[in-house]
């Protein structure tokens, strides 16, 4: 049976950059490549990317956390909010 939950990766000062579903250790991959490049960039100057874990207990329902958490923040591409995500999600 798989563990799913939603994931919220953000800078050392606590602002998000992205929001994922997994399962097992996904959220160690940091998400898209322009996720990964803000990750690297934490890293380089230093920095912990900060990794919250919101449990779930089925798909459906990290799913819709996921489209819930994406809209809440917003997305860097379509000028809404903080995320690297290019999508709604879900």
């Amino acid at each position: 049976m798989n563990f799913f939950y939603v994931y919220v990766l953000s800078y050392p000062d606590g602002r998000p950059f992205y929001v994922g579903k997994g399962t097992r250790n996904r959220y160690a991959f940091c998400g898209n490549a322009f996720a990964k490049r803000v990750a690297n960039k934490i890293r380089r100057d230093g920095g912990e990317v900060g990794i919250t874990i919101f449990p779930c207990p089925n798909e459906t329902t990290a799913l819709e956390r996921e489209r819930h958490l994406v809209r809440f923040y917003g997305r860097r591409d379509n000028k809404t909010g903080l995320l690297c995500n290019l999508s709604d999600g879900g």
